[in-house]
């Protein structure tokens, strides 16, 4: 029974990762602002700002009402923001943006709904192998280690194949998790574009997986470190220097 309450555990502990892994980036401002101002070989050279014919501060206005939008922390549909810039106040986003934006916040409303279940499900896992007398934190780091080495074997796995042809996995990641084409938008056309082009997406995907590696990689340590000083606490002393 210890190990069922291990493993499960263990996946709300791999859920939480992950979910923290692709929540960090998507509202980390200064990403944001440091990929508006690199140049982009798709803009022949220019970056968001030139291209949009826009101010730095206007643009992250924008940026962080959408931000917020997708937080949950604006009403729906309130994708409806003017912004100065080609000379003029003008709506920003046209109406096949606010559509396909309107799913994406969706994703990420389900994305901190994962987060908190998982946080919740992982003390009350906890609190079985309590229950159940069982030596949590050992039992706890020896499923978790277990469950998490298995996740960056299949990582890297996947991340050698998205690298192999980002567009293709890119493509199949909207066919997955949309069931529409709103996410098909129009170069030159629609601004969100310009804002999250081609390059953003290599770009944030590097970002969470290095992410996912790190916190991965550190749990795996520490439950490791955890697991030896443990193995050796109950290691007789005669046994250790034969």
């Amino acid at each position: 029974m210890k190990y069922i309450f291990g493993y499960l555990a263990a996946l709300c502990i791999l859920a939480l990762i992950i979910a923290q892994a692709i929540l960090i980036p998507s509202f980390f401002t200064p990403f944001f602002s440091w990929q508006y101002q690199l140049p982009r070989t798709a803009f022949n050279g220019q970056n968001t700002l030139q291209v949009l014919d826009i101010e730095k501060a206007e643009l992250m206005r924008v940026n962080d009402h959408l931000l917020d939008y997708m937080r949950g922390r604006a009403p729906n549909h309130d994708l409806q923001i003017e912004a100065f810039l080609e000379g003029r106040y003008q709506p920003f986003f046209g109406e096949r943006e606010i559509l396909h934006m309107v799913d994406v916040r969706i994703l990420y409303t389900n994305g901190f709904l994962l987060r908190n279940l998982a946080f919740f499900a992982l003390i009350f896992f906890i609190l079985g192998l309590a229950l159940v007398k069982a030596p949590v934190l050992t039992v706890l780091c020896k499923c978790t280690r277990e469950v998490l080495a298995g996740f960056l074997i299949l990582l890297l796995i996947l991340a050698g194949l998205i690298a192999l042809d980002f567009p293709t996995a890119f493509r199949w990641f909207h066919y997955i998790f949309f069931d529409n084409d709103y996410w098909l938008l129009h170069p030159g056309a629609d601004r969100l574009l310009s804002m999250v082009p081609h390059r953003f997406f290599i770009d944030i995907s590097l970002f969470v997986g290095g992410l996912l590696l790190l916190f991965s990689g550190t749990v795996v340590a520490v439950a490791t470190l955890h697991l030896r000083r443990a193995n050796r606490r109950n290691t007789p002393i005669s046994a250790r220097f034969r």
